[in-house]
């Protein structure tokens, strides 16, 4: 067994959207009988609903998330109630809050060991290897690099308007993209803002069959009224002047 799965419990609240993280979420609601419409309702919905508009809101106002770690496996009916909660925002705060969720994702699989790392990438579609295990290991390039991830995974997940992630600049040996841990865990955060955002849009199509949970929220004003505030420039290193050889 993997580690990161000694708390299966810590795990799914940390991983709300890893395969596990849905199941258990299934499983809860199912067990407890809970539908999403009768959250304001009872005490205990509304708590869970309270909790929901907590991450929304400081994932859009503050862009991060905290965690309540005294809630247990109720934090993580939170994030999915989250998710109904932020179908009801512009479409603009959509990727914003995807974004704040995948960040808190690998914020804490960057804490995880490598087989936890490797397991999860996996699990979201991405063909990674540990470099050890390829026939295209060699001692030096294990100096600088831990994993290959197959170019498809790779031109799917990789960040965009960043030329550290251009193909161009990375080693590609045998159709293998050459990366470290951090690399694959920022291909997971990728990974996991777009399967957020495919929730969002999923509830979207029933929009109207949670309007009950934001009227119970006061019509969530704030959070409706909010607009994206002035961009700031963000300036992009360039890693390199030369691209590596591509073999």
């Amino acid at each position: 067994m993997l580690r990161c799965f000694s708390d299966y419990v810590s795990f799914v609240v940390k991983y709300p959207f890893s395969k596990e993280g849905l199941n258990r979420f299934k499983e809860i609601t199912s067990e407890r009988g809970l539908y999403i419409n009768d959250l304001p309702t009872t005490p205990v919905g509304m708590q869970l609903l309270r909790r929901a508009y907590e991450i929304l809101s400081e994932a859009i106002m503050r862009n991060t998330i905290s965690d309540d770690v005294d809630l247990g496996e109720d934090e993580l009916i939170a994030h999915y109630i989250a998710i109904a909660l932020t179908s009801h925002l512009d479409k603009s705060l959509w990727r914003r809050f995807a974004d704040v969720e995948s960040k808190r994702f690998s914020g804490k699989l960057l804490l995880e060991d490598p087989d936890c790392m490797m397991y999860i990438a996996r699990e979201f579609g991405i063909e990674a290897v540990r470099l050890r295990d390829l026939d295209i290991y060699d001692e030096r390039l294990a100096l600088a690099y831990d994993v290959g991830v197959r170019v498809w995974s790779y031109l799917k997940f990789m960040p965009r308007n960043d030329p550290y992630w251009k193909l161009v600049n990375r080693y590609l040996l045998k159709g293998w993209v050459l990366a470290t841990y951090k690399d694959l865990v920022r291909l997971v955060e990728e990974a996991v803002e777009k399967r957020v955002l495919e929730l969002i849009n999923k509830a979207f199509e029933n929009v109207d069959e949670t309007k009950s949970l934001v009227d119970a929220l006061g019509g969530m004003r704030e959070l409706r009224e909010y607009r994206m505030g002035v961009t700031s420039k963000v300036k992009v290193q360039i890693r390199g002047l030369t691209p590596p050889c591509i073999e």
